[in-house]
C-alpha cells in the first residue's frame, strides 16, 4: 500500500527512503515459520515503532507483553501457539 494511506505514526524517512512499519515487519518475520511467533514479533515491532508518536509507555508495555510471551514459549521449548490452544493468556 502507498505510504500516504498509513497514519503518520506508521511511516518514517530513512535518508531518502520512506518506509512503513509494515514493510519492516514483513522483512523481520518472513523467515519465521510459526504464525503466532510471527504475530508476536510483528506486534513488538509495531509497538516499538510507534510509541513516541502514539501511546508512549502504553505501547512499550504492549511490546514487552508480546516479547515476553515469545521468550517464555521459546524457553519452555514450546512452539508458539494461539494462547487459547495452549492454555496461556496474554493482553494486547
Amino acid at each position: 500500500m502507498p505510504l500516504e494511506f498509513y497514519p503518520p505514526y506508521y511511516k518514517k524517512k530513512l535518508g531518502n527512503l520512506a518506509v512503513s512499519c509494515y514493510d519492516v515487519i514483513e522483512l523481520i518475520t518472513e523467515d519465521i515459520t510459526d504464525p503466532f511467533e510471527a504475530f508476536c514479533i510483528g506486534n513488538v515491532v509495531k509497538y516499538l515503532w510507534r510509541y513516541k508518536m502514539k501511546n508512549g509507555v502504553e505501547d512499550l508495555k504492549k511490546a514487552q507483553t508480546y516479547l515476553t510471551e515469545t521468550i517464555n514459549k521459546m524457553e519452555r521449548g514450546i512452539k508458539c501457539k494461539n494462547p487459547i490452544e495452549d492454555g496461556t493468556t496474554h493482553t494486547g
